[in-house]
């Protein structure tokens, strides 16, 4: 999402993320992903649990999809850092509105899933995700 922040602001939301180590791991992070949006630290995975996320494996670490993925994130300058005390934590992207509505949840299946960014833009924009 980083590299779509400019587009979701546009449509006058906010980024922020939250992350599964301590403060340092955080402020790595921070730095290795050059964010400019809030970076939250939920080292009890209470919002992780609210969002559904699951746990990855040594297995799907190491699956092909994932090492391809990682093997890019590298080659173009932009691991994950220092790995915090929940290493194998998958993520998910959800978008909130001030009512409290969800108009789009996605929860990874994998350690390289991500979000579509066009049905995150197409939430924001008052459509429905079809995850």
């Amino acid at each position: 999402m980083r590299d779509h922040a400019e587009a979701i602001r546009s449509l006058g939301a906010d980024l922020a993320a939250i992350g599964t180590g301590d403060v340092s791991h955080a402020a790595d992070f921070r730095d290795n992903q050059a964010i400019d949006f809030p970076l939250l630290v939920d080292e009890d995975l209470t919002s992780y649990g609210a969002a559904g996320a699951q746990q990855g494996t040594l297995r799907t670490f190491l699956r092909a999809r994932q090492l391809l993925a990682g093997a890019r994130a590298v080659a173009a300058g932009t691991g994950q850092g220092k790995p915090g005390q929940h290493p194998f934590m998958l993520g998910a992207t959800h978008v909130l509105t001030p009512s409290g509505s969800v108009p789009f949840a996605w929860v990874n299946a994998d350690f390289a899933d991500n979000a579509p960014v066009t049905e995150v833009l197409a939430a924001l924009e008052g459509g429905q995700s079809a995850a």
